[in-house]
């Protein structure tokens, strides 16, 4: 499964649908302003993909009732944030490539320098998994999600933290891969083949 940075209107419009096959919503001009990477199969399917923003007001600030959200000091802060959005994975693809997909997500986030990094969803299951790279609750509760109230979570994590995640949340082999560096086949090291493993960015 390989990925790029989706360039094009027509490719970021292929998104949006994907996306909002799902049951979800997202605006263009939202897209527009952010990095959107997106997944393909062998055939050249797009499968998966995610965004990443740091312009304000964040899309999960915005989830955030007001009189919650003034009470949260980091969003009154001068930190610098960046928040991971619109993730979708067609079901078909399997643990490891959602493994996959969550882990450049994080190397995404971490990249764009921010110092904070924020998740949401309106998904309980993907609450319990991002939650192990995004572990801070801002905000449980419900939120009017493009005129429909529904239960959401709003989460969070520093940049330090999040380094930190990389090798204890996710298979080692694969943290290498997505960094582009060489993976050890043979523990033994008198024995150890080092091969390089080609970069999916």
């Amino acid at each position: 499964m390989r990925s790029r940075i989706l360039k094009t209107e027509t490719e970021l419009a292929q998104f949006a649908g994907e996306f909002q096959a799902r049951g979800n919503a997202v605006s263009m001009e939202y897209l527009r302003q952010s990095q959107v990477r997106a997944f393909f199969s062998a055939k050249g399917e797009m499968v998966a993909g995610y965004a990443r923003n740091t312009e304000r007001p964040l899309r999960y600030e915005g989830w955030i009732p007001g009189e919650h959200r003034a009470g949260i000091a980091l969003l009154s802060s001068n930190r610098k944030l960046c928040e991971l959005t619109c993730i979708w994975i067609a079901g078909r693809e399997g643990k490891i490539s959602s493994e996959k997909v969550y882990l450049y997500s994080v190397i995404d986030a971490i990249l764009s320098g921010a110092d904070y990094v924020l998740g949401g969803t309106l998904s309980a299951v993907v609450f319990g998994i991002q939650t192990q790279s995004l572990p801070d609750l801002l905000y449980s509760g419900t939120t009017e999600y493009f005129g429909t109230p529904r239960q959401c979570w709003v989460y969070c994590a520093s940049r330090g933290a999040l380094i930190g995640k990389l090798m204890t949340v996710f298979p080692y082999n694969m943290v290498m891969s997505a960094l582009g560096k060489p993976v050890y086949l043979n523990r033994a090291r008198s024995r150890a083949r080092r091969i390089r493993v080609p970069s999916v960015n």
